[in-house]
């Protein structure tokens, strides 16, 4: 199955999720861990050991960067995703970062990505009330951009000047048992007609 854009699905903690997210065609599969909200190495193991197809993202989005490098080394990732505060202690990282950022951190952060731009793979912008994104300003990196987030629709994000969306998975009922309206409305209308 393909896809008319990049889709990311993050926050997956279920092997229901993930399954489903490679069966629709979704480019990358994104799992927190960190041990407040996410999983740790070996649920990882576990559930990408089943999926096959999209790329793994190590999502970091806890504030405590003196165990990053460690964790992160722990998980077989293809890519890592951090804010952007975090990018100052990625240094010693060796995987292609993802970058959450708002608009009005992009005025903040936009010299310390353009230096790290080489390691930045994708910025994933993320809601922002007061400020609009300065998309020439930012025609040097590929970008996803978080649906859920934005009140654009579908067809006007793909207009945007954009590599794709990102979405996010959610918990299971139980094990096996699974609701998915919040991504197939929206993996379905991006599939691309045999």
């Amino acid at each position: 199955m393909a896809l008319k854009t990049k889709v990311k699905v993050g926050k997956i903690t279920n092997l229901s999720d993930a399954r489903y997210c490679a069966g629709m065609g979704v480019d990358f599969l994104g799992f927190p861990i960190d041990s407040i909200h996410g999983i740790d190495a070996k649920k990882y193991k576990e559930i990408t050991d089943w999926v096959s197809g999209p790329s793994f993202v190590a999502e970091w989005s806890t504030e405590a960067t003196d165990v990053l490098e460690q964790t992160i080394n722990s998980f077989n990732a293809d890519f890592v995703e951090l804010s952007v505060g975090q990018l100052q202690f990625s240094s010693r990282l060796t995987k292609p970062l993802m970058i959450r950022l708002a608009a009005e951190e992009w005025v903040e952060y936009r010299d310390e990505l353009q230096r790290n731009k080489s390691r930045i793979a994708y910025l994933i912008l993320v809601k922002s009330d007061t400020y609009s994104f300065p998309w020439n300003e930012m025609k040097d990196f590929q970008i996803l951009i978080s649906f859920s987030e934005f009140n654009y629709s579908l067809s006007e994000i793909l207009e945007l000047p954009v590599e794709g969306i990102a979405l996010a998975g959610s918990e299971e009922v139980k094990p096996g048992l699974k609701e998915y309206a919040h991504l197939s409305d929206i993996l379905e209308t991006l599939e691309v007609p045999d």
